[in-house]
């Protein structure tokens, strides 16, 4: 008798449902890694958009004197372009006065929703100094001689008559 070896000319079921189980566990771990993706890349951009908001923000306080700054800080609010990005962000800020200096303290709280989750996120702080004095400009005055060389040293301007 002769014996005829037949070759196999396909998958057998097993081998097919462990290469299906394979393809979705793969297929499941890129999905989650691509959402999670997703979700970092919107955060670093509402953290951009807070950033930039707060040093416009900051910048413009920071030119005002004082009184100017505290009126403008009572009545701050988020630009109208930053609102739309991030219609539940919040604004505060505050004129502290640690020794030697006058500080503009301003923060910003981003809070975010996705379909499935509330994201909260600490809140951004930016602190700017005021000048002084309205007037900041500078003077070039010359430095006490100690060693007989005449060197240039910036002052203030309500400092000049002082000094001299």
């Amino acid at each position: 008798m002769k014996h005829t070896h037949h070759r196999r000319a396909a998958f057998t079921l097993t081998e097919l449902m462990v290469c299906a189980s394979l393809l979705a566990t793969v297929m499941s771990f890129v999905a989650t890694i691509s959402i999670r993706t997703d979700r970092l890349w919107r955060d670093t951009r509402n953290q951009k958009i807070a950033l930039d908001e707060l040093g416009n923000q900051l910048e413009h306080l920071t030119t005002l004197d004082l009184p100017g700054a505290q009126q403008a800080i009572e009545s701050l609010e988020i630009s109208a372009d930053t609102r739309v990005l991030l219609p539940r962000a919040s604004l505060r800020g505050k004129i502290e006065h640690p020794p030697g200096s006058t500080q503009i303290v301003l923060t910003l709280q981003i809070d975010g929703e996705s379909a499935t989750r509330t994201t909260h996120h600490a809140p951004l702080t930016l602190v700017g100094f005021l000048t002084t004095s309205p007037d900041p400009k500078i003077n070039l005055q010359p430095k006490p001689e100690d060693d007989g060389q005449s060197e240039t040293v910036r002052a203030p301007a309500q400092n000049a008559g002082e000094n001299q």
